[in-house]
C-alpha cells in the first residue's frame, strides 16, 4: 500500500490517478449509502466523466479497472435493494473510450515518430508500443519465460502473497467470522470483477500491478460495513493468547521494515540480481537523516564533516 512511498522511480506515476478515482468512488458511496439520488447523480456527472477523462487523456491502465467501479455500483445496488441492471446503464460510455484504447494500441510508425520526437528531451518510450498488442504478449512471453530462474519466480509469489494475498486472506476471514457484514450475492460475485484487473500483469512492471490490484481490493473491502463489536472481540482474542499475539508483534515488524515491493517485484530478468528482501522503514529513515544533516549544512548551520 506504501508502494509509491518506497519506490522513488514511481513518485509521479500516472497510477495515483487510477486510484484517486477508486478512493473518491468509495468516498462516494460511504457518504451517500442510502441516498440513491444522490449517488447517481455523482455517478452519472463526475465518477463517469472521471474515469472517461482518464483513460482518453491520462492512463488507459484505467480500462482494465472499470469493472472494480462497476462492483461498488453493484454494491450500492443491493444494499439498497435496487434493480440490479440500475445504474449500470451509465457505465456503456465508457466502451467509446475502450474500444479506442485497444484500436489505437500503438504500431511500429507511431512509435518511431513519438521517439524521434521524445528524443530531443531526453525522454525514452518503451519499446512494446511499437508492436502493438503482439508486442505486448510477446514481452510478457519473453520475460517471464526466456528470462525466467526460479529466484525471480520465488520473489514475484512473494511479493504477490505479501502485497494482495494477505489482505484477501484477513479480509475474506472476516466475511467469514461476519465480522464484515456482506450480503449473500455479493460475497458469491465479487471476486468474478477483480478478474479483468488480471490483464494488467501484461505489463511487466509488476510492482506497480500489484500496488493497483491491492489498492483496489481493499478499498472495496472498506466500502463494506463491520460489526463492531466482532472486531474488537477478534482483537481482544489476540490480545489474550500469548503466543498469536507475539507471533502477530514479529510478522508487523517483519511486514512493515524488513521487506518492500519495488517497481520490478524482484522480477531481475536477464543479468539482473534484483530483492524484495531489503529494509523499506528503515531505507525510508536513513534517507531522511542524509536529507537533514544537508539541509541544516547548507540552510542554517555549518555541520562538521567526518569522513569515515
Amino acid at each position: 500500500m506504501l508502494f509509491s512511498i518506497y519506490d522513488t522511480n514511481v513518485y509521479f506515476v500516472k497510477d495515483i490517478f487510477i486510484k484517486i478515482s477508486i478512493l473518491i468512488h468509495a468516498i462516494i458511496i460511504n457518504a451517500y449509502k442510502n441516498n440513491l439520488k444522490k449517488y447517481s447523480i455523482y455517478l452519472r456527472y463526475f465518477i463517469i466523466p472521471l474515469l472517461f477523462f482518464i483513460i482518453l487523456f491520462i492512463h488507459e491502465y484505467q480500462v482494465l479497472f472499470i469493472s472494480i467501479h462497476v462492483l461498488l455500483t453493484f454494491y450500492f445496488n443491493c444494499e439498497n435493494k435496487i434493480n440490479s441492471k440500475y445504474n449500470f446503464y451509465y457505465y456503456l460510455i465508457l466502451l467509446i473510450p475502450f474500444f479506442l484504447v485497444f484500436l489505437f494500441i500503438g504500431n511500429a510508425v507511431d512509435y518511431q515518430n513519438l521517439t524521434k520526437f521524445l528524443n530531443s528531451h531526453n525522454i525514452q518510450i518503451h519499446q512494446q508500443i511499437g508492436l502493438g498488442f503482439k508486442g505486448l504478449l510477446g514481452g510478457f512471453y519473453k520475460w517471464h519465460f526466456y528470462y525466467f530462474s526460479y529466484r525471480d519466480f520465488i520473489q514475484l509469489l512473494f511479493s504477490f502473497f505479501l502485497s494482495v494475498g494477505i489482505y484477501y486472506y484477513l479480509f475474506h476471514y472476516f466475511i467469514l467470522k461476519k465480522i464484515i457484514i456482506i450480503t449473500k450475492e455479493i460475497k458469491n460475485k465479487y471476486i468474478l470483477f477483480f478478474v479483468p484487473t488480471l490483464f494488467v500483469f501484461l505489463n511487466i512492471d509488476h510492482g506497480r500491478n500489484l500496488s493497483l490490484l491491492a489498492t483496489h481490493l481493499v478499498v472495496f473491502y472498506l466500502v463494506l460495513d463491520f460489526n463492531k463489536y466482532k472486531l474488537l472481540k477478534f482483537f481482544e482474542d489476540i490480545k489474550k493468547n500469548f503466543y498469536i499475539k507475539n507471533f502477530f508483534y514479529i510478522f508487523i515488524f517483519i511486514y512493515l521494515f524488513l521487506w518492500t515491493l519495488p517497481q520490478d517485484a524482484g522480477f531481475g530478468g536477464r543479468e539482473q540480481i534484483n530483492s524484495i528482501f531489503k529494509s523499506s522503514f528503515f531505507g525510508e529513515v536513513s534517507k531522511a537523516a542524509k536529507f537533514l544533516y544537508y539541509f541544516v549544512d547548507k540552510n542554517l548551520i555549518s555541520l562538521p564533516e567526518i569522513k569515515l
